[in-house]
């Protein structure tokens, strides 16, 4: 099963908001992950988990709001626009 059919079925399954609020708990432990590895106490296996557990909630918002082609033309100007500040 491919991912956008699994997001699908959570949002059947749960909700829409359910699965916002789930964005924004796996968004927090990541912050709290990258603050323990700046202090020396984090774990870079629990850094790469949470990652990509944010990367997958991520996945899900754009779908949710159906921003997918938006944000990937903002990403693509952004990182243009990144590219020109290191000329």
């Amino acid at each position: 099963m491919i991912a956008s059919e699994i997001y699908k079925r959570l949002r059947e399954q749960n909700g829409d908001s359910y699965q916002l609020v789930v964005a924004i708990e796996e968004l927090s432990e990541l912050a709290k992950e990258i603050t323990k590895c700046l202090r020396n106490k984090g774990n870079i296996d629990h850094l790469a988990e949470e990652v990509a557990d944010v990367e997958i909630v991520v996945d899900q918002v754009k779908q949710i709001f159906n921003v997918q082609e938006k944000v990937e033309l903002k990403r693509l100007f952004k990182l243009q626009r990144l590219e020109k500040g290191y000329r």
